[in-house]
């Protein structure tokens, strides 16, 4: 399957999940985890994060365009 057609690290987009969850469920205060962080830092993930997410949805579309879900053994001579 040719779905993955580039492959864009996630580790930033784990660590945006992980401090929404910790705020989300009072695990961590804001002034906690914004304290982690400088704005700079945070904008360089925040673009990683689009980045990655914008990858996925260029493979989706990849993907549907090229009809990879339709089964190709069945359309051999």
């Amino acid at each position: 399957m040719d779905f993955l057609q580039k492959k864009i690290d996630s580790s930033d987009l784990l660590i945006v999940k992980t401090k929404r969850n910790d705020l989300a469920h009072g695990i961590k205060s804001f002034a906690e985890v914004g304290k982690q962080k400088e704005a700079d830092e945070l904008m360089k993930i925040q673009d990683k994060v689009v980045n990655y997410l914008r990858q996925i949805l260029e493979n989706i579309e990849t993907y549907l365009d090229n009809q990879e879900y339709l089964d190709s053994s069945t359309n051999s001579p």
